[in-house]
């Protein structure tokens, strides 16, 4: 019985394999929606529009630059040594967050809204 050359390499990929990587990816792309809905509201409570649009260019921001110069990098140094060299400063960051990302709770909730129509 032959095999086709892909067979025999070991790149062929099953319907389960397939399926499982659909389903983790989904459920990844749900987790960051969920990260982004609840960010969004936190930031756009307390500060406003501008913080809004300074949070949401620096999605795009971020993406660039993690191309540009994460790509330099792993050319550089390889692509696992990349990794562990921006592993700290990530973890660094995350353990930051609640020290400058107060929120005040109470109030958040709590803010005046204009009336959509004049009053007569």
């Amino acid at each position: 019985m032959a095999t086709s050359e892909q067979d025999r390499s070991g790149g062929g990929v099953s319907k389960l394999q397939l399926v499982l990587f659909i389903a983790v990816m989904g459920l990844a792309r749900v987790g960051v929606g969920v990260g982004e809905a609840g960010a969004m509201s936190v930031v756009h409570a307390p500060i406003g529009a501008a913080a809004l649009g300074v949070v949401g260019a620096g999605i795009y921001a971020g993406s660039m630059g993690a191309f540009i110069l994460g790509g330099w990098l792993a050319q550089t140094v390889g692509w696992r040594a990349a990794f562990m060299l921006v592993a700290p400063p990530g973890v660094v960051l995350a353990l930051l967050i609640p020290r400058f990302a107060r929120l005040d709770r109470a109030s958040a909730g709590r803010r005046e809204r204009k009336p959509d129509v004049p009053k007569a």
